[in-house]
């Protein structure tokens, strides 16, 4: 056996052992076995490890307790940095599709979200419908709360994507299903066919809701994220300090069609009208085409007009708040709706 000077192929220390030996100590070698086996792991499973500089595969959350660092801390040190491959977050819902699915055999009768639920028996359709809403409604404010849900950046952000990339995941996944996707993906006519279906399918399900969850659902899409302007908001707030018990988006059935009121206190009705969309007149004239609505200003008074004639006939006195005044004078304004609340 041969002894003789050598350098270590991972630390570049000189050290003397036998002729073939080529790392000073276990740890080197281990060192040096991990580099080299992180470099050939393949493209789509690479995950660096922002501490040591290596790669690993699928997720790196068991190595990171080498570096004695937790998940949350190593994002928050490193908050561009992957934790997950594309490859291994692709293959999470693939293990739970279609077959591989542990309730796709019972028919709903093990689910609390299906109408065969078991624990159903005896109800009717319409408290079948209550209960599976509600339940529904519950679980995703806590999904969203817990960032589990896939149309929110927070998910994305748990599993493992930059900021950047989490609102692009969240951008695509809002718009999954659309009918031009329909028809990049199965051709024009299928395409068609696919949405129209989806369309009716959505449709059925929606009308088969009662007036209250429907008058919910409305009332959702408006302000969880919909179109209310901040303006509209600090006017409502301010309100609101006043008259605790102020409601927003009143709701008056009128043949069959619903109206929607931005406050409503009492028997007075407040609707603030945004200049573009209700077309100021002191902005814009009666000619005026609104390219989006698909309208002239003339019959969007006349609109603003009818809607407001369905409140005054039930009893309520309606107050309208422009745009453009309440940014002129925001106190003048106020003042002027909590008179008239007053009253």
């Amino acid at each position: 056996m041969s002894i003789i000077k050598t350098t270590c192929k991972e630390c570049n220390v000189e050290f003397t052992g036998h002729h073939n030996k080529q790392f000073c100590t276990i740890k080197c070698r281990a060192k040096y076995k991990k580099r080299e086996k992180s470099l050939l792991i393949k493209e789509e499973d690479k995950i660096l490890c922002h501490e040591c500089g290596l790669h690993f595969s699928s997720k790196i959350h068991s190595h990171l307790t080498v570096h004695n660092i937790t998940l949350e801390e190593y994002k928050k040190k490193y908050p561009d940095a992957v934790v997950f491959s594309q490859k291994y977050l692709s293959s999470l819902s693939d293990k739970m599709k279609g077959e591989k699915n542990p309730g796709y055999h019972h028919g709903g009768k093990l689910s609390p979200f299906s109408k065969s639920f078991v624990k159903y028996n005896g109800m009717d359709e319409k408290e079948k419908t209550s209960v599976i809403s509600n339940m529904a409604r519950d679980a995703q404010i806590k999904s969203k709360k817990k960032g589990n849900l896939a149309v929110t950046k927070d998910y994305w952000i748990k599993r493992g994507y930059s900021e950047q990339e989490a609102e692009q995941k969240q951008k695509e996944r809002q718009t999954t299903f659309s009918l031009d996707k329909c028809i990049d993906k199965f051709g024009k006519e299928k395409g068609t066919q696919i949405w129209n279906e989806r369309q009716d399918k959505w449709q059925k399900t929606l009308n088969s809701k009662d007036p209250e969850e429907l008058d919910r659902i409305n009332r959702a899409k408006l302000y969880d994220g919909g179109p209310i302007s901040k303006i509209e908001k600090k006017l409502f707030d301010h309100l609101k300090e006043h008259f605790s018990t102020i409601e927003r988006q009143y709701c008056i059935i009128s043949n069959g069609k619903r109206q929607y009121f931005d406050m409503k206190y009492n028997n007075k009705i407040i609707e603030f009208n945004g200049d573009y969309w209700h077309c100021n007149p002191s902005k814009y004239d009666e000619d005026h085409y609104h390219t989006l609505k698909k309208m002239t200003a003339k019959e969007i008074w006349k609109k603003d007009e009818e809607k407001n004639n369905i409140a005054i006939s039930q009893g309520f006195q309606v107050l309208i708040v422009w745009e453009k005044d309440f940014k002129e004078n925001p106190e003048r304004e106020i003042k002027k709706c909590l008179t008239f609340m007053k009253m």
